[in-house]
C-alpha cells in the first residue's frame, strides 16, 4: 500500500512539475502578415502610367523614323531605276549611296531601340525599388512581420472557351493566394504612398 502511495505521489509530482514548466514557457507571439498585389500596384501607380505613356510616345517616334528611312530608300531606288544606265560610274555611285544609307538607317534605328529598352529597364528597376521600400515602411507602421506578393492573373474575356483543360489548370495554378482579407491587404495603401511620393518629387 505504501509502495502504491509512493508511486502515486511520484507520478503526481512529475505531472505538477511538467504543468508548471509549461505554464512558465512563454507563448510565441503571433506572426502578422500583409499581402500586396504587385500587378495591381504596377497598373495603378501614377509614375508607372507616366513611364508607359512616355515609352509609347518614344515607340511611335521610332516607327515614324523608320517610315522616314523607308521612304528615303524608296526614293533612292526610284531615282536609280529612272536614272543612268547600269554599268555606268554614276549608276554605281547611286547604288553605293543607297546601300550605305540602308546600313546607316538600320544601325541608327537599332541603336535607338537599344537605348530605349535600356532606359525603360532602368526605370522599371527603380520603380520596383520604390515599391519595395514603400511596402517596408507600411509594414513597419502596421507592425507586420511578413508581406507576401499576391499573384492573381485574370482570364481575358472569352479566353476560357479557347483553352484546353490542361491550359486552364496551368493558368489557374499560377495563383498563389486564393483568399485575402481586406484587413491584411495593403495594396491600396502602397499605391497611395507611392503616388504621394511621386507627386511630391514632381513639384
Amino acid at each position: 500500500m505504501n509502495m502504491r502511495r509512493a508511486m502515486f505521489v511520484t507520478v503526481l509530482s512529475g505531472m505538477l512539475a511538467a504543468t508548471a514548466a509549461l505554464a512558465q514557457t512563454p507563448t510565441p507571439a503571433p506572426t502578422h502578415v500583409g499581402v500586396v498585389n504587385m500587378s495591381k500596384v504596377f497598373q495603378s501607380m501614377q509614375e508607372m502610367k507616366d513611364v508607359q505613356a512616355k515609352l509609347q510616345a518614344d515607340n511611335n517616334s521610332l516607327k515614324a523614323l523608320k517610315a522616314d528611312h523607308d521612304a528615303s530608300l524608296q526614293n533612292m531606288e526610284q531615282e536609280i531605276r529612272n536614272g543612268p544606265k547600269p554599268d555606268t560610274e554614276q549608276y554605281d555611285d547611286m547604288v553605293k549611296k543607297a546601300e550605305e544609307a540602308s546600313v546607316e538607317y538600320d544601325s541608327d534605328l537599332k541603336k535607338k531601340q537599344f537605348e530605349l529598352a535600356h532606359t525603360y529597364t532602368k526605370q522599371l528597376k527603380a520603380i520596383f525599388d520604390k515599391i519595395e521600400a514603400s511596402v517596408g515602411e507600411i509594414a513597419k507602421q502596421k507592425n507586420l512581420d511578413l508581406v507576401l506578393t499576391e499573384m492573381k492573373p485574370e482570364l481575358p474575356p472569352g479566353a476560357q472557351e479557347s483553352m484546353t483543360p490542361d491550359q486552364l489548370i496551368q493558368f489557374l495554378g499560377q495563383r498563389n493566394v486564393l483568399y485575402v482579407s481586406d484587413e491584411i491587404d495593403i495594396t491600396s495603401e502602397v499605391i497611395a504612398a507611392l503616388d504621394a511620393q511621386y507627386k511630391a518629387a514632381s513639384k
